[in-house]
């Protein structure tokens, strides 16, 4: 069931954010074939008849390499924009009628919200890799290329002296990379519970909450490095990795019971 869940889910929300990709893709072609021609010399007997050519050519690589950044910004927060909007709208207006007379539990829900996001998120990332890939110069790329080839022996040779520091990254990245997730939908899971205003107040306690915990953090940082410096790097790993999956796990519940005994449905 959690497939069918998260075909649906998928399926509703490409709707609108494939034309985001499909434009960042154009772009990302044409910004290519303006950089290309602006690479090419001018031949010095038709400087008089190319030059206008080339000012309007140079202004038109401006204008659309401007256009492309904006639009690979627009696609990496469109993404996660889409599965929030999405999350709302099917559990917490009137589509949340249809969605919990469903034969699926709760868990089942959020299940397939939290993998049908994963799965959007990394498309996202993976068309804006692309996007830079294809829209920067032949020479560009291969100077990427090159710095990070010399930098992987060295990186590779960190973690081989270290291998407990492997699995500490693993697992960190294990922990953090949800906990994006698990916070917007905690904060809308929040917001719903109030009938008048609930756009506002959600979006309140969005700032409220991220003020809030970037001050406990910033209070706790400091000790839990002293600690480290004192007795080991791998506890501040391991701190982080224990607090990161604390809020994963809790708040994954706490979304769970708001579904299970707090949905307040609005139309």
């Amino acid at each position: 069931m959690v497939g069918k869940l998260m075909k649906h889910e998928l399926r509703s929300i490409m709707r609108v954010l494939m034309w985001f990709m499909i434009a960042v893709a154009l772009l990302s072609a044409l910004t290519r074939l303006l950089l290309e021609l602006a690479e090419r010399p001018i031949p010095d007997d038709s400087v008089v008849v190319v030059a206008p050519v080339a000012v309007g050519l140079t202004l038109l690589r401006f204008g659309t390499m401007s256009f492309w950044y904006l639009s690979v910004f627009a696609l990496s927060v469109a993404g996660t924009v889409m599965c929030l909007v999405r999350f709302f709208k099917s559990l917490f207006t009137g589509e949340g009628y249809m969605t919990f007379s469903l034969p699926v539990t709760p868990t089942q829900l959020l299940v397939s919200k939290f993998l049908s996001a994963f799965i959007v998120t990394i498309a996202c990332d993976l068309e804006i890799v692309l996007g830079f890939l294809v829209a920067l110069p032949t020479q560009e790329i291969t100077m990427l290329w090159n710095e990070l080839s010399f930098a992987l022996p060295a990186i590779s040779a960190f973690l081989s002296s270290d291998p407990l520091l492997i699995i500490e990254i693993v697992l960190l990245a294990i922990a953090l990379i949800p906990m994006g997730l698990v916070y917007l939908f905690l904060i809308a899971s929040i917001g719903q519970l109030f009938t008048k205003g609930r756009v506002i107040i959600t979006i309140a306690l969005y700032y409220g909450a991220s003020f809030a915990i970037g001050t406990v953090l910033s209070i706790l940082l400091i000790p839990i490095l002293q600690l480290g410096f004192t007795l080991s790097g791998h506890i501040i790993i391991w701190a982080f990795i224990l607090l990161f999956a604390a809020f994963d796990v809790v708040g994954f519940f706490v979304i769970r019971y708001i579904l299970s005994h707090k949905v307040n449905l609005v139309v």
